[in-house]
């Protein structure tokens, strides 16, 4: 879904306890102008869930890389834990 709004660009999705609902999603990404509304509306294109959107964008210019070159999830999550205290 987010390689729609900016398929030039890496995105990861991350998960985080929250209060009220149980569990937040949160997109990491190195498109600086990823937002929820173009999201959803594609969401809703393609008669997705709206839940599947991500509540929250962290922006980096990029995402943390394994030796191999995957994505590096604890190292991003770690990095976006630092985010949010900040």
């Amino acid at each position: 879904m987010c390689k729609h709004c900016g398929p030039e660009h890496e995105h990861i999705t991350l998960s985080f306890p929250d209060a009220g609902k149980g569990e937040k999603i949160v997109l990491m990404s190195t498109f600086e102008s990823a937002n929820r509304k173009a999201l959803v509306e594609y969401a809703k294109e393609y008669k997705m869930n709206d839940l599947l959107v991500a509540k929250e964008f962290l922006y980096v210019s990029e995402l943390p890389l394994l030796g191999s070159g995957k994505i590096h999830y604890v190292a991003a999550q770690a990095l976006a834990e630092k985010m949010f205290s900040d």
